[in-house]
């Protein structure tokens, strides 16, 4: 059984919070949180208290065979949860990571449209400053293609 397994066995069999842990360790109930759901490991101090803490020698922790004594099934674990604990405890690692994801990519978007605007606005500042100028090439012009209307939409004076 690895190290994470075995710490939220323990803390269940106790009947206490990640809060609970974290407070009696003087350590955020991230860092508890982080280490049930493997994503980090506690240092060997932290291990030492955490065997007091449990009452079960450090080797038991740190052996990766099974633990001795009563467990519940994991089924039984999560009626049993407490609501002081973490999300994590219900939420697995996976949906978690979209959600990261999801989040960051909204955030993509959103700098992309502020983006475009903050460009849209200056190009129609500049083009009201300067008023709008209208190029006809030559070609047009000596070909004699312009109408009399499209003459009088130029102002040449």
């Amino acid at each position: 059984m690895e190290l994470r397994e075995k710490l939220y066995r323990l803390r269940k069999k106790r009947g206490i919070t990640q809060a609970d842990v974290a407070e009696r360790l003087n350590v955020s109930r991230q860092s508890v949180s982080n280490w049930e759901s493997g994503s980090t490991t506690p240092s060997v101090q932290r291990l030492k208290d955490l065997s007091l803490l449990y009452e079960v020698p450090l080797e038991s922790l740190l052996d990766e065979s099974e633990m001795e004594g009563p467990e519940q099934s994991p089924a039984e674990e999560e009626s049993t949860s407490n609501e002081g604990d973490e999300i994590t405890d219900s939420v697995p690692e996976r949906p978690r990571a979209r959600l990261r994801w999801v989040r960051f990519a909204g955030i993509v978007v959103l700098a992309i449209v502020l983006l475009t605007l903050v460009i849209l606005l200056v190009v129609h500042r500049n083009s009201t400053e300067e008023g709008v100028s209208v190029e006809v090439p030559l070609d047009e012009m000596s070909n004699g293609n312009l109408s009399s209307e499209s003459l009088d939409e130029f102002n040449f004076n």
